[in-house]
């Protein structure tokens, strides 16, 4: 169903999301395959957000067609998290050319022929006998959205065949310095609207619309 002046849409398909689950991976690629279905060949990029994340400064747009990928040459490496996660089938399916990253996915940024591109790879990886959507997708671990569509970009496409910028842009800034369950701080939050950082928003935010850090953005 379209609606906000025909700048909306919503994906008719629905997946239980989990943490640290393969499903918050395949979420997006449902919601980008409705951007498709909406508006055929009109949206370049797609840009991944999480639930508890916001934007707090405009502009990000034009940071995203200058750039193209958020990957850099520092998201190719190797990560103890990834001694889990390279030993799905699937990752094994996607890292041909032996390149390895791990970054996270919050304003991260690809355009969109890639992400149709990595959605066919996996419905046809899936299409094999024995594998399942639930156990093989939706249920992987750990954190597929940290490494399947990175190391997809970086073996099979373009991103592999490009000379990638030094540094990783992504849009959104994790204040990780204050612990994965903390909250943004406020400073952080001002910082990131006045311009002082070079983010467009913020993680993590609470899901409650009252909350002060949430009435401040």
């Amino acid at each position: 169903a379209a609606g906000g002046g025909g700048r909306v849409t919503l994906s008719p398909v629905r997946v239980t999301v989990e943490r640290s689950r393969g499903s918050i991976l395949y979420a997006h690629l449902l919601n980008f395959r409705q951007l498709e279905a909406a508006w055929p060949l009109h949206c370049s990029h797609g840009v991944l957000q999480a639930s508890n994340s916001m934007w707090v400064r405009p502009g990000w747009e034009a940071a995203v067609r200058t750039a193209g990928f958020s990957l850099g040459q520092d998201a190719v490496r190797w990560a103890p998290p990834l001694e889990v996660a390279a030993a799905h089938p699937f990752y094994r399916n996607v890292t041909t050319r032996g390149r390895h990253s791990w970054t996270y996915h919050e304003g991260s940024f690809y355009p969109m022929n890639e992400l149709q591109a990595f959605r066919a790879r996996l419905d046809a990886w899936l299409t094999a006998p024995g594998r399942e959507l639930r156990r093989d997708v939706l249920q992987a671990f750990p954190f597929p959205e940290e490494f399947w569509l990175q190391n997809y970009v970086l073996n099979e496409g373009r991103g592999g065949h490009l000379a990638l910028p030094v540094r990783t842009r992504q849009l959104c800034l994790r204040d990780d310095a204050r612990g994965e369950t903390q909250l943004v701080s406020p400073a952080m939050v001002d910082a990131t609207a006045s311009g002082a950082t070079e983010y467009f928003a913020v993680k993590r935010v609470p899901r409650l619309v009252d909350h002060p850090i949430v009435r401040r953005i």
